[in-house]
Parts: C-alpha cells; sequence; structure tokens
C-alpha cells in the first residue's frame, strides 16, 4: 500500500513539473525587426568646419596676352563667413614674373553637405615684370633687369568647394575664378582672369 502510495505522489510531482515548464514564456530578443522598428542606421561622421584653412595649387593667369601657368596660395579666417589672404605667381622663372597678393571678403553658402559656392570681393597689389626695356635703371652688371610696374586691382572672386571626409580633418578641393580690374596707379586698365584648383586643409 505504501508503495502505491509513494508511485501515485511521484506522478503528481512529474505532471506539476510539466505544467509549469511549459507555461514559461519563451525569452525573448531585445530588439526584434517589425514594419513598426525600423532598422536604425549610423549617422554619417560629421564635417568637421575648421575657422582656419589652407590653399595650394596650380593657377593659370589669361589676358589679352594669352595664358600662363603658376601657383596659387590662400588663407580662409572663417567658417561659412569670413577674410581670406591669398597670394598667385604667375610666370614663375621667366623675365616677366607676375605677382599678386590680396585679400578679400567672402561668403560660402551651405546649399548641401558636401558641395559649396564661395562668392568674395577685395583689392590686390600687383607686380608685374617687364623684360626688355632701354631704360637706365633697368641695367645692371649681372645685365638687363627686368621693368616692373606696381599698382592696385580690384578683384572679384567665384569658387566652388567639394569637402571630403579625411579622418577628422577638414580636407577640401577647390575650382575658383579671380577677376582682377587695374585701378591704382596702373598704366594698363585691362582686366584677367586667374583661375587655379586647390587642395585645402584646415586647422
Amino acid at each position: 500500500m505504501l508503495v502505491k502510495v509513494v508511485s501515485f505522489a511521484s506522478c503528481l510531482l512529474c505532471v506539476s513539473e510539466a505544467h509549469a515548464q511549459f507555461a514559461v514564456e519563451p525569452p525573448r530578443s531585445e530588439l526584434q525587426p517589425s514594419d513598426q522598428t525600423p532598422w536604425i542606421a549610423e549617422p554619417p561622421s560629421p564635417i568637421h568646419d575648421s575657422v582656419l584653412r589652407a590653399h595650394v595649387g596650380p593657377a593659370l593667369r589669361v589676358d589679352r596676352d594669352g595664358a600662363t601657368g603658376g601657383l596659387a596660395t590662400a588663407l580662409d579666417f572663417g567658417r561659412f563667413s569670413g577674410l581670406r589672404v591669398a597670394a598667385a605667381w604667375t610666370a614663375l622663372g621667366a623675365s616677366a614674373m607676375h605677382s599678386q597678393y590680396g585679400g578679400d571678403l567672402w561668403l560660402s553658402l551651405d546649399l548641401h553637405p558636401d558641395v559649396r559656392p564661395v562668392f568674395g570681393a577685395g583689392a590686390a597689389y600687383v607686380r608685374a615684370e617687364q623684360a626688355g626695356a632701354d631704360d637706365e635703371d633697368t641695367t645692371s652688371e649681372d645685365g638687363p633687369r627686368p621693368k616692373a610696374a606696381e599698382f592696385g586691382v580690384a578683384t572679384a572672386r567665384v569658387g566652388l568647394e567639394y569637402l571630403f571626409p579625411l579622418s577628422t580633418a577638414d580636407a577640401r578641393l577647390g575650382l575658383e575664378a579671380v577677376g582682377a580690374l587695374p585701378a591704382l596707379e596702373a598704366d594698363d586698365r585691362t582686366p584677367w582672369l586667374t583661375l587655379s584648383a586647390t587642395l585645402a586643409l584646415g586647422f
């Protein structure tokens, strides 16, 4: 009789454990995709707009006499507007080298995350050398020296900058055109255009 009671109790215990196991809700994952829960993409790394940027690249000066190549450099101060200090040298090493040093106030339009148009206006100092002069003050012991004309010009600039990620640096590729109109103490009032393609790095 005792054996039957023990067997009956053990059967009841097994049945209760089975019910308890089936009653437990299976675990769910913390995040399950559904129509109401869209996938969250990683946000793109923000492009750092630096306050100071250095530009350098080739330049091409175009005037009524033709085109000469050279080098263009610039420093930009500001994020979306500010001041630029620039210098350009064309016909480097020739007897008629052309140097232009100036500055302008510029404005950048934030129309696209990667591409920004830039507009600027300012003034510059120009030193234009001319070879083949017969004046007495253009000769020296080493031979004839190029005659230099120094004058001021008004400038207008339009450009396009492409921002690309380079680690955490502010890196840009730029194309721009700078028009110059001789003004102060200029004998020749013929304007010219300087085209340049530059690489800029921010600090």
